[in-house]
C-alpha cells in the first residue's frame, strides 16, 4: 500500500513538472513572437539562455573563490577574475536586451534570461558530460 502511494505521488510530481515545463516554454514561444513583431528580433533562444547561464555560475563561482580565499588568506586573483568576468557578462546580457528592444522590456527579457540560464546550464553541462564519457555504443542500421 505504501508503494502505491509513493508511485501516485511521484506521478502527481512528474505531471505537475510536465505541466509547468510546457507552460514555461509556451510563454517563450509567445513572447519571441511579440518581441518579433514588435523590436524585429526574438532574444529567448536556448543560446541565449545558455550564455547567461555561464555569467550567472562564473559570477557565483568567483563569489565562492573569493570568500573562500579570504577565509583561508590565499591568492584572490582567481575568484576576482571570475567575479568580473561573471559581471561584464552579466551587464552585457542587460546591455544586449535593452538594446535590441526597450527598456522595459529589455530588463524584463535580461532577468527571465539569466532565471532561465540557471536551470539550463546544469542540465546542458550534464548533457555534454554524458555525450563525451557516456561510452555508449555506435549502431549503424543497415538498408537493404
Amino acid at each position: 500500500m505504501a508503494l502505491i502511494k509513493i508511485v501516485v505521488g511521484l506521478f502527481l510530481v512528474m505531471l505537475v513538472l510536465g505541466i509547468l515545463v510546457t507552460m514555461i516554454i509556451d510563454y517563450i514561444d509567445v513572447y519571441n513572437k511579440f518581441c518579433k513583431q514588435k523590436f524585429g528580433s526574438s532574444m529567448l533562444g536556448i543560446v541565449s539562455f545558455f550564455g547567461a547561464g555561464l555569467f550567472d555560475f562564473s559570477f557565483y563561482e568567483g563569489v565562492l573563490y573569493y570568500r573562500d580565499a579570504v577565509a583561508k588568506h590565499q591568492d584572490l586573483f582567481d575568484g576576482l577574475a571570475l567575479l568580473g568576468f561573471g559581471s561584464l557578462g552579466i551587464i552585457a546580457t542587460f546591455a544586449v536586451c535593452i538594446y535590441l528592444s526597450n527598456r522595459f522590456y529589455g530588463i524584463v527579457t535580461a532577468l527571465v534570461l539569466l532565471a532561465g540560464g540557471l536551470i539550463v546550464v546544469p542540465f546542458s553541462v550534464f548533457a555534454l558530460l554524458l555525450v563525451v564519457f557516456g561510452g555508449g555504443r555506435t549502431i549503424f542500421i543497415v538498408k537493404e
